[in-house]
């Protein structure tokens, strides 16, 4: 691991342009507490060093250096975790080096600091949720930020097509970019010994087929719903199991109201249901391998959850809702299937039941999703849609810039 501290880094001579990725305040790069703008900007950052110089800016962590080059990737990490206070700090930072490209992710306000910090950079917005819907952001503060940027990158087409709708003078703007996968790391095969969470393995033994859920268990999530269809379920599919991951908030220890509310709920299902807390992305992957159909009951409108590429990569039927950008990756009868409304327990049921009857479904549904994995939604994909924009803003040397 090299060591830099920041002075050295104002003297470092770099031949491929200057690239800033300013994370959000609340969570550090690489993703050691979760997040999924941090996961996005670990996996693409190493990528996108083909084109760029790439310092990514994130808060710090008492787990990790304030300065290092990691995979070709400098980080600096801000030792202030108060929101305005981190920006301030992070401001500071930006205006102390020469930027061609700034990419600002998910804080409408912190594009207008960046482009008063980096005044010769192309500025852009990486949105990861509605960030302009007028509830979040004010229509003259998101007219504002638009005005500043040179283009808008989305997860979704639904989150672009939300924004157009609400801005259409700024059309021009936004480019849907869909998250990635990590292929290897969702294509191992079903090893219960290498599980991450305790008593999961012995869980295990009669439980056939497998549901699994991965999400915050928060009420807009809908975990509520599966736990519900699940009572009905069991009456005809005895064996069937659901492990369900996550927790209210990346890790805390004190269960919320919701959490608490799930478990009572669950308590009428017997052993068929597994809770194993907080898992971290890192090592969530085994979960997906032991797992025979992914489920997802968001009942609010997703920009378009980032599970669904890690079922997909896992071979596994997804049947998800039709909130947001989640029906955007789904191809129905091909890799699942679609539920509405979202609230429907029995629609839910009704798309469950031919996957849990049918091995052969499973598998050729999670073929397909498989399939659709490698081709469009690997972290190359996304790596290398941005640097396709991005080079039209800065002088990537000849011959580098072929995606």
């Amino acid at each position: 691991m090299a060591q830099k501290t920041l002075s050295s880094l104002t003297a470092s001579e770099r031949v491929l342009p200057h690239l800033a990725l300013l994370s959000t305040e609340m969570l550090p790069v690489p993703p050691i507490r979760g997040g999924a703008v941090q996961t996005y900007i670990a996996a693409i950052a190493p990528l996108l060093t083909r084109w760029f110089d790439v310092t990514v800016v994130c808060v710090s962590d008492p787990d990790l250096e304030d300065v290092e080059t990691l995979d070709d990737v400098t980080y600096v990490r801000v030792p202030e975790p108060r929101a305005m206070r981190y920006y301030e700090n992070a401001m500071g930072f930006l205006q102390s080096q020469s930027w061609e490209v700034v990419v600002v992710y998910n804080q409408p306000r912190a594009v207008i600091w960046a482009a008063a910090a980096a005044p010769n950079a192309a500025i852009f917005f990486s949105m990861h949720n509605l960030m302009f819907d007028p509830a979040l952001t004010p229509p003259e503060l998101a007219t504002a930020c638009l005005e500043v940027l040179d283009g808008v990158f989305t997860v979704s087409r639904y989150v672009a097509a939300q924004s157009v709708q609400s801005y259409p003078a700024f059309a021009h703007l936004f480019h849907p970019v869909n998250a990635g996968v990590d292929l290897d790391r969702f294509s191992q095969e079903r090893k219960p010994e290498s599980l991450p969470v305790k008593g999961l393995a012995e869980w295990l033994g009669n439980k056939n087929p497998v549901l699994l859920t991965v999400a915050r268990l928060v009420r807009g999530k809908g975990t509520h719903v599966l736990l519900e269809a699940m009572k009905s379920l069991l009456k005809d599919y005895p064996k069937l199991g659901l492990i369900i991951v996550g927790n209210a908030a990346f890790g805390k220890i004190e269960p919320s109201e919701y959490e608490q509310s799930l478990h009572r709920q669950a308590e009428v299902l017997g052993d068929s249901v597994f809770f194993t807390g907080f898992v971290p992305n890192k090592v969530v992957d085994p979960l997906f391998a032991v797992a025979d159909i992914f489920v997802c009951n968001s009942l609010w409108p997703e920009a378009l959850a980032r599970v669904h590429y890690e079922a997909m990569a896992a071979s596994l039927p997804i049947v998800t809702t039709n909130r947001g950008g989640n029906p955007e990756v789904i191809k129905p009868g091909e890799n699942g299937f679609i539920y509405r409304p979202a609230e429907s327990v029995q629609s839910l049921i009704e798309c469950l039941k031919p996957l849990i009857e049918n091995e052969a479904l499973r598998n050729r549904l999670g073929a397909t999703g498989r399939r659709l994995a490698e081709s469009h939604y690997g972290w190359n994909h996304t790596a290398n849609r941005m640097a396709t924009i991005l080079g039209k803003y800065a002088a990537v040397p000849e011959g580098v810039n072929e995606c």
